[in-house]
Formats: C-alpha cells, structure tokens, sequence
C-alpha cells in the first residue's frame, strides 16, 4: 500500500508540474481565478564589443571562375544588397558602415577539383591585392569540394 501511495503523490506532482493552465488565484476576490498572463521573457543577447577592429567601409569582392553563368545573377544582388535598407537596417547597430562591390575578378585558371581553406589563402594572396576593408566572395563552381583543414 505504501509504494502505491507513493507513486499517487509522485503521479500527482507531475500533474501539478506539467499543467499548462496559467490561470492562478490572485487571493484578493475570495479564491476566484484570474489569467496569469505569458510567461516573461529571457532578455535580448547584447553584442560584445571586444574592442576588435569593423569594417567602417566594407568591400565585397566577388570572385569567379571562367565563365559562371551565375555570374550576372550574383553581381546584380551585390549591387542590390549594397544599396538596400537592409543592409543598413541589419549592420549599422554594430558600427559597420555603408557596402560597396568591387569590379569582378574573373580567374580563367580551371577551378581546383578539390581545396582546402590553406589553399584559399594562398589562391587569395595569388589573386588579389589584400586592403583593411575587403571582403572576398569567392564562387567555386559545384563541382569543386571545399575543405575545413585549421592551419
């Protein structure tokens, strides 16, 4: 009888803990129920600043290889995105400033069959003359197999 009694008080506390019910008595009009309301929210992450360096003028450079058919697709939403109120909208708060889109490279060199991110860094230093503010968008074709390798 005593193990029963047991799991009826600990089937009951899973009740009590588990109902979704958010209607609580207040105490103040004689035990009448009254709606609790949502639960209160965790509060908005903050960026930390570690004090690092931002891009005030970021850069994109799109990178291609031969003839990329989606070449004029990606330029013209380059183009888009660096004009737009999203860009601001989503950037700003964190003191990035205005995107502009640097002229194509073109590499007519064969894209490598298969790269790893120590490649990319070499195939960079090759390609392009590295400032402060660049950002290199590099469009290996889908037949090129990306490697995560840590130097």
């Amino acid at each position: 009888m005593l193990v029963h009694s047991s799991l009826f008080l600990l089937f009951a506390a899973m009740l009590a803990c588990s109902s979704d019910d958010t209607r609580t008595d207040s105490g103040t009009d004689g035990g009448a129920d009254v709606e609790a309301g949502p639960p209160a929210r965790p509060a908005v992450p903050q960026v930390q600043n570690q004090k690092g360096a931002v891009l005030a003028a970021p850069r994109v450079v799109p990178i291609f290889f031969g003839s990329d058919a989606f070449q004029p697709q990606v330029e013209d939403f380059l183009q888009k995105l660096a004009s737009s109120t999203y860009w601001t909208a989503t950037t700003s708060e964190y003191g990035i400033g205005a995107m502009t889109v640097a002229p194509s490279i073109v590499v007519t060199d064969p894209a490598p069959a298969t790269i790893d991110t120590i490649g990319i860094e070499s195939f960079l230093a090759t390609y392009v003359d590295n400032t402060p503010n660049d950002v290199f968008a590099i469009f290996y074709p889908s037949s090129t197999t990306i490697i995560s390798k840590l130097s």
